[in-house]
């Protein structure tokens, strides 16, 4: 039974970040019921940056969005899964990412705990540096250095709860 439990924490895990984290390009290690108190730096906040994002496509079910609140918290949604963001550090210094020019955002996510019959588990993963870049209503996310156009446009849309 608790393997069953452990292959459904890590299916709904591998869920959460397929769309935002190609598994070719980069290791994500997760803690998984960790005692372990974790510190987050405190919040560089890009204005532009606050507000909502989200890349949606009816063809293939991918629901995916960033929230990033004035207050340097936020949150993640993809397909149903939610994970909080406690803090983001949005850089205005200048990558060069393939042809892309951008700037650098770190994003602290919190704890995520999930409910299994009589049991509970909580996740939290390590930072996560993305390349952004805003054009308009358009926010870029640039998922890795090292591989040419991964990246996924997001659209400016309203804030929903």
């Amino acid at each position: 039974m608790r393997i069953q439990k452990l292959l459904a924490l890590f299916l709904a895990l591998t869920l959460l970040f397929a769309l935002a984290v190609p598994a070719y390009a980069t290791t994500v290690t997760v803690t998984v019921n960790s005692d372990e108190e974790i510190e987050y730096p405190p919040a560089v906040i890009d204005p532009a940056l606050t507000g909502q994002w989200g890349y949606h496509d009816d063809v293939y079910g991918v629901e995916t969005v960033f929230r990033f609140n004035a207050d340097g918290t936020g949150l993640y949604y993809a397909n149903g899964m939610e994970m909080p963001i406690v803090s983001y550090v949005a850089t205005r210094d200048p990558y060069t990412q393939y042809p892309e020019d951008g700037f650098l955002i770190t994003v602290y996510y919190g704890e995520i705990v999930m409910e299994f019959e009589d049991e509970s588990f909580s996740m939290s993963l390590p930072p996560m540096e993305y390349g952004y870049q805003i054009t308009g209503n358009t926010l870029r996310i640039t998922f890795t250095r090292d591989i040419a156009n991964n990246y996924t446009d997001f659209t400016r849309e309203p804030v929903t709860d």
